[in-house]
Protein backbone atom coordinates (compact mmCIF):
# COMPACT_ATOMS: atom_id res chain seq x y z
CA UNK A 1 0.00 0.00 0.00
CA UNK A 2 1.48 3.26 -1.50
CA UNK A 3 2.11 6.14 1.94
CA UNK A 4 2.34 9.36 2.29
CA UNK A 5 5.17 10.82 4.21
CA UNK A 6 4.00 13.33 6.86
CA UNK A 7 7.07 13.75 9.39
CA UNK A 8 10.31 14.55 8.95
CA UNK A 9 12.43 16.09 6.21
CA UNK A 10 10.78 14.60 3.56
CA UNK A 11 7.61 15.78 3.99
CA UNK A 12 5.30 15.70 0.73
CA UNK A 13 3.35 18.07 -0.32
CA UNK A 14 -0.55 17.79 -0.29
CA UNK A 15 -2.42 15.66 -3.14
CA UNK A 16 -4.83 17.69 -5.06
CA UNK A 17 -6.94 14.50 -4.89
CA UNK A 18 -6.69 10.44 -4.14
CA UNK A 19 -7.79 7.49 -6.12
CA UNK A 20 -8.40 4.27 -4.92
CA UNK A 21 -9.59 0.37 -6.13
CA UNK A 22 -10.72 -2.84 -4.77
CA UNK A 23 -11.30 -5.74 -6.83
CA UNK A 24 -11.37 -8.52 -4.09
CA UNK A 25 -12.06 -8.93 -0.38
CA UNK A 26 -10.68 -12.27 0.79
CA UNK A 27 -12.21 -14.76 -1.71
CA UNK A 28 -15.08 -12.59 -2.88
CA UNK A 29 -14.79 -10.15 -6.11
CA UNK A 30 -16.18 -6.88 -4.85
CA UNK A 31 -15.31 -4.34 -7.18
CA UNK A 32 -15.27 -0.27 -6.69
CA UNK A 33 -13.08 2.45 -7.62
CA UNK A 34 -13.06 5.78 -6.08
CA UNK A 35 -11.71 9.63 -6.07
CA UNK A 36 -11.45 11.69 -3.26
CA UNK A 37 -10.80 15.67 -3.11
CA UNK A 38 -11.17 18.37 0.02
CA UNK A 39 -14.78 19.10 -2.22
CA UNK A 40 -15.69 15.78 -3.31
CA UNK A 41 -16.04 12.19 -3.25
CA UNK A 42 -16.82 10.11 -5.91
CA UNK A 43 -17.43 6.09 -5.37
CA UNK A 44 -18.32 3.61 -8.11
CA UNK A 45 -19.62 0.47 -6.96
CA UNK A 46 -19.57 -1.92 -10.05
CA UNK A 47 -21.13 -4.82 -7.79
CA UNK A 48 -24.89 -6.15 -8.64
CA UNK A 49 -25.93 -5.37 -4.97
CA UNK A 50 -24.79 -8.58 -3.29
CA UNK A 51 -26.26 -9.23 -0.14
CA UNK A 52 -23.62 -9.17 3.47
CA UNK A 53 -23.12 -12.56 3.32
CA UNK A 54 -22.32 -12.72 -0.52
CA UNK A 55 -19.47 -9.60 0.35
CA UNK A 56 -18.51 -11.76 3.51
CA UNK A 57 -15.46 -13.44 2.98
CA UNK A 58 -15.28 -17.24 4.37
CA UNK A 59 -12.62 -16.94 7.41
CA UNK A 60 -15.42 -13.70 8.46
CA UNK A 61 -18.65 -16.57 7.80
CA UNK A 62 -16.41 -19.34 9.68
CA UNK A 63 -15.97 -17.11 12.70
CA UNK A 64 -18.78 -15.18 13.39
CA UNK A 65 -21.99 -17.15 14.76
CA UNK A 66 -24.58 -14.97 12.82
CA UNK A 67 -23.93 -15.81 9.23
CA UNK A 68 -24.99 -19.27 10.16
CA UNK A 69 -27.90 -18.01 12.17
CA UNK A 70 -29.14 -15.73 9.28
CA UNK A 71 -28.98 -18.87 6.90
CA UNK A 72 -30.70 -21.34 9.14
CA UNK A 73 -33.46 -18.39 10.05
CA UNK A 74 -34.05 -18.43 6.04
CA UNK A 75 -34.14 -21.84 5.47
CA UNK A 76 -37.05 -21.71 7.50
CA UNK A 77 -38.51 -18.70 6.29
CA UNK A 78 -38.34 -16.65 9.47
CA UNK A 79 -37.07 -14.14 8.26
CA UNK A 80 -38.71 -10.44 7.46
CA UNK A 81 -37.82 -6.61 6.04
CA UNK A 82 -34.50 -5.56 6.80
CA UNK A 83 -33.40 -8.86 8.18
CA UNK A 84 -34.47 -10.75 4.77
CA UNK A 85 -32.10 -8.38 2.84
CA UNK A 86 -29.05 -9.33 4.75
CA UNK A 87 -29.38 -12.63 3.04
CA UNK A 88 -31.03 -11.80 -0.56
CA UNK A 89 -28.84 -11.07 -3.40
CA UNK A 90 -30.14 -8.00 -4.92
CA UNK A 91 -31.32 -7.85 -8.68
CA UNK A 92 -31.03 -4.64 -10.90
CA UNK A 93 -34.15 -6.10 -12.54
CA UNK A 94 -36.13 -6.14 -9.51
CA UNK A 95 -35.97 -2.09 -9.72
CA UNK A 96 -36.30 -1.72 -13.38
CA UNK A 97 -40.56 -0.43 -14.20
Amino acid sequence: MHGKVFLGEQIEEEREAIFSSLARIGGVHFKTRAIRTKKYRYIKNLNNGPSILECSTEYRKARLPYYSTLLILDNYNKLQGAEKTLVTPYHWSSCMT
